[in-house]
Protein backbone atom coordinates (compact mmCIF):
# COMPACT_ATOMS: atom_id res chain seq x y z
CA UNK A 1 0.00 0.00 0.00
CA UNK A 2 1.65 3.66 -0.93
CA UNK A 3 2.88 5.34 2.00
CA UNK A 4 0.19 8.19 1.65
CA UNK A 5 -2.45 5.89 1.86
CA UNK A 6 -1.13 4.54 4.91
CA UNK A 7 -0.83 7.97 6.45
CA UNK A 8 -4.74 9.13 5.24
CA UNK A 9 -6.15 5.99 7.14
CA UNK A 10 -5.52 7.90 10.43
CA UNK A 11 -7.79 11.00 9.08
CA UNK A 12 -10.55 8.39 8.09
CA UNK A 13 -13.74 8.72 10.25
CA UNK A 14 -13.49 4.95 10.84
CA UNK A 15 -10.72 5.48 12.71
CA UNK A 16 -11.07 9.12 14.59
CA UNK A 17 -14.59 8.24 15.32
CA UNK A 18 -14.64 5.58 17.21
CA UNK A 19 -11.14 7.00 19.19
CA UNK A 20 -13.34 10.21 19.82
CA UNK A 21 -16.41 8.10 21.56
CA UNK A 22 -13.54 6.15 23.28
CA UNK A 23 -12.10 9.68 24.49
CA UNK A 24 -15.83 11.11 25.58
CA UNK A 25 -16.53 7.76 27.12
CA UNK A 26 -13.34 7.79 29.60
CA UNK A 27 -14.09 11.81 30.38
CA UNK A 28 -17.54 11.13 31.15
CA UNK A 29 -16.97 8.34 33.42
CA UNK A 30 -15.16 10.70 35.95
CA UNK A 31 -17.05 13.60 37.74
CA UNK A 32 -13.37 15.34 37.51
CA UNK A 33 -13.22 14.94 33.72
CA UNK A 34 -17.38 15.09 33.05
CA UNK A 35 -17.20 18.85 32.02
CA UNK A 36 -14.11 18.75 30.05
CA UNK A 37 -16.08 15.31 28.53
CA UNK A 38 -19.23 17.31 27.17
CA UNK A 39 -17.11 20.37 25.94
CA UNK A 40 -15.16 17.60 23.83
CA UNK A 41 -18.51 16.11 22.48
CA UNK A 42 -19.67 19.96 21.40
CA UNK A 43 -16.38 21.03 19.63
CA UNK A 44 -16.31 18.14 17.68
CA UNK A 45 -19.57 17.86 16.90
CA UNK A 46 -19.45 21.52 15.67
CA UNK A 47 -15.75 21.05 13.54
CA UNK A 48 -17.74 18.11 11.92
CA UNK A 49 -21.16 20.25 11.18
CA UNK A 50 -18.71 23.05 9.91
CA UNK A 51 -17.00 20.68 7.20
CA UNK A 52 -20.25 18.89 6.39
CA UNK A 53 -21.89 22.00 5.72
CA UNK A 54 -19.14 23.20 3.34
CA UNK A 55 -19.13 20.45 1.66
CA UNK A 56 -23.11 20.38 1.12
CA UNK A 57 -22.83 24.33 0.26
CA UNK A 58 -20.94 23.23 -3.14
CA UNK A 59 -22.52 19.50 -3.60
CA UNK A 60 -26.19 20.89 -3.63
CA UNK A 61 -26.17 24.68 -4.83
CA UNK A 62 -22.03 24.99 -5.97
CA UNK A 63 -21.51 27.58 -3.78
CA UNK A 64 -17.45 27.18 -3.24
CA UNK A 65 -14.73 29.36 -3.42
CA UNK A 66 -14.10 29.42 -7.43
CA UNK A 67 -10.41 31.27 -6.86
CA UNK A 68 -8.99 29.56 -3.98
CA UNK A 69 -10.11 26.12 -6.05
CA UNK A 70 -12.47 25.64 -2.53
CA UNK A 71 -15.37 23.09 -2.52
CA UNK A 72 -15.05 22.49 1.02
CA UNK A 73 -13.08 22.13 4.04
CA UNK A 74 -11.07 18.94 3.88
CA UNK A 75 -12.51 16.56 6.41
CA UNK A 76 -9.63 14.32 7.04
CA UNK A 77 -7.20 17.34 7.87
CA UNK A 78 -9.38 18.96 10.21
CA UNK A 79 -10.61 16.59 12.03
CA UNK A 80 -7.12 14.76 12.50
CA UNK A 81 -5.94 18.35 13.69
CA UNK A 82 -8.68 18.65 15.98
CA UNK A 83 -8.71 15.16 17.53
CA UNK A 84 -4.99 13.99 17.45
CA UNK A 85 -3.63 16.65 19.49
CA UNK A 86 -6.61 16.73 22.06
CA UNK A 87 -6.36 13.10 23.00
CA UNK A 88 -3.04 12.85 24.87
CA UNK A 89 -4.46 16.49 25.99
CA UNK A 90 -7.72 15.60 27.95
CA UNK A 91 -6.78 11.69 28.79
CA UNK A 92 -2.52 12.48 30.41
CA UNK A 93 -2.47 14.29 33.29
CA UNK A 94 -0.82 17.54 33.76
CA UNK A 95 1.75 16.17 36.03
CA UNK A 96 3.12 13.84 33.31
CA UNK A 97 4.73 17.21 31.78
CA UNK A 98 7.02 15.55 29.13
CA UNK A 99 4.78 12.71 28.27
CA UNK A 100 1.87 14.77 27.80
CA UNK A 101 3.95 17.37 25.76
CA UNK A 102 5.54 14.36 23.75
CA UNK A 103 2.48 12.67 22.84
CA UNK A 104 0.57 15.90 21.57
CA UNK A 105 3.63 16.82 19.68
CA UNK A 106 3.14 13.36 17.69
CA UNK A 107 -0.68 14.04 17.60
CA UNK A 108 0.42 17.39 15.75
CA UNK A 109 3.02 15.58 13.42
CA UNK A 110 0.05 12.84 12.71
CA UNK A 111 -2.08 15.79 11.55
CA UNK A 112 0.15 17.50 9.70
CA UNK A 113 0.91 14.25 7.56
CA UNK A 114 -2.56 13.34 7.21
CA UNK A 115 -2.86 16.99 6.06
CA UNK A 116 0.27 16.14 3.23
CA UNK A 117 -1.01 12.80 2.32
CA UNK A 118 -4.60 14.35 0.67
CA UNK A 119 -2.30 16.87 -1.28
CA UNK A 120 -0.52 13.49 -2.14
CA UNK A 121 -2.98 11.82 -2.69
CA UNK A 122 -4.91 14.10 -4.88
CA UNK A 123 -7.91 14.25 -3.60
CA UNK A 124 -8.09 17.74 -2.30
CA UNK A 125 -6.84 21.25 -3.56
CA UNK A 126 -4.45 23.16 -1.48
CA UNK A 127 -6.41 25.32 0.02
CA UNK A 128 -9.26 23.10 1.28
CA UNK A 129 -6.10 21.22 3.32
CA UNK A 130 -5.19 24.62 4.52
CA UNK A 131 -8.53 26.00 5.23
CA UNK A 132 -9.09 22.50 6.58
CA UNK A 133 -5.82 22.53 8.91
CA UNK A 134 -6.97 26.00 9.79
CA UNK A 135 -10.50 25.17 11.15
CA UNK A 136 -8.91 22.04 13.29
CA UNK A 137 -5.98 23.54 15.00
CA UNK A 138 -8.36 26.56 15.80
CA UNK A 139 -10.78 24.56 17.66
CA UNK A 140 -7.89 23.04 19.16
CA UNK A 141 -6.35 26.05 20.36
CA UNK A 142 -9.86 27.16 21.76
CA UNK A 143 -10.09 24.05 23.41
CA UNK A 144 -6.65 24.44 24.80
CA UNK A 145 -7.50 27.66 26.55
CA UNK A 146 -10.53 26.47 27.80
CA UNK A 147 -8.89 23.31 28.94
CA UNK A 148 -5.87 24.92 31.01
CA UNK A 149 -5.82 24.28 34.83
CA UNK A 150 -8.74 21.80 34.31
CA UNK A 151 -7.03 18.38 33.63
CA UNK A 152 -7.10 16.15 36.79
CA UNK A 153 -3.80 15.29 38.00
CA UNK A 154 -4.97 11.64 38.55
CA UNK A 155 -6.21 9.52 35.65
CA UNK A 156 -6.86 5.82 34.99
CA UNK A 157 -4.24 3.52 35.13
CA UNK A 158 -2.25 4.18 31.71
CA UNK A 159 -2.43 0.93 30.25
CA UNK A 160 -6.09 0.93 30.08
CA UNK A 161 -6.52 3.97 28.37
CA UNK A 162 -3.73 2.86 25.94
CA UNK A 163 -5.69 -0.76 25.42
CA UNK A 164 -8.86 1.14 24.74
CA UNK A 165 -7.37 3.06 22.46
CA UNK A 166 -5.48 0.80 20.70
CA UNK A 167 -8.99 -1.60 19.98
CA UNK A 168 -10.52 0.85 17.61
CA UNK A 169 -7.35 1.53 15.79
CA UNK A 170 -6.54 -2.26 15.23
CA UNK A 171 -10.29 -2.79 14.64
CA UNK A 172 -11.01 0.06 12.19
CA UNK A 173 -7.71 1.57 10.75
CA UNK A 174 -7.95 0.47 6.97
CA UNK A 175 -11.40 0.99 6.62
CA UNK A 176 -13.50 3.97 4.59
CA UNK A 177 -16.46 5.67 6.61
CA UNK A 178 -19.11 6.48 4.08
CA UNK A 179 -18.85 9.84 4.63
CA UNK A 180 -19.15 10.70 0.81
CA UNK A 181 -22.12 8.76 -0.22
CA UNK A 182 -23.61 10.18 3.00
CA UNK A 183 -23.18 13.60 1.80
CA UNK A 184 -24.08 12.91 -1.89
CA UNK A 185 -27.55 11.23 -0.80
CA UNK A 186 -28.36 14.62 1.75
CA UNK A 187 -27.32 17.07 -1.04
CA UNK A 188 -29.51 14.93 -3.68
CA UNK A 189 -32.41 15.16 -1.01
CA UNK A 190 -32.29 18.66 0.17
CA UNK A 191 -31.43 20.30 -3.38
CA UNK A 192 -33.91 18.87 -5.48
CA UNK A 193 -31.03 17.94 -7.60
CA UNK A 194 -30.70 14.71 -9.54
CA UNK A 195 -27.22 14.44 -9.27
CA UNK A 196 -24.48 16.84 -7.01
CA UNK A 197 -22.19 19.48 -8.09
CA UNK A 198 -18.25 17.67 -8.62
CA UNK A 199 -15.30 19.32 -8.73
CA UNK A 200 -12.13 17.48 -8.42
CA UNK A 201 -9.80 17.35 -6.42
CA UNK A 202 -12.02 18.81 -3.62
CA UNK A 203 -14.84 15.66 -3.94
CA UNK A 204 -13.46 13.43 -0.58
CA UNK A 205 -14.63 13.94 3.04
Amino acid sequence: MPMWLLITAFGDCSVLLPVFLVTAAWLISRAVTRRNGLLWILTVFICIAVVGLSKLMYMSWDIGIPGLDFSGFSGHTALSSLIWPLVPALLIPERNVLLRRTAIALGVLLAVGVAASRLGLGVHSISEVILGGMLGFGFTAGFFFKLRNTTPRNSAPAWQIGISLLLPLLLCYGHTFPSQQLLKHIAISVSGHDTVFNNAPGTHY
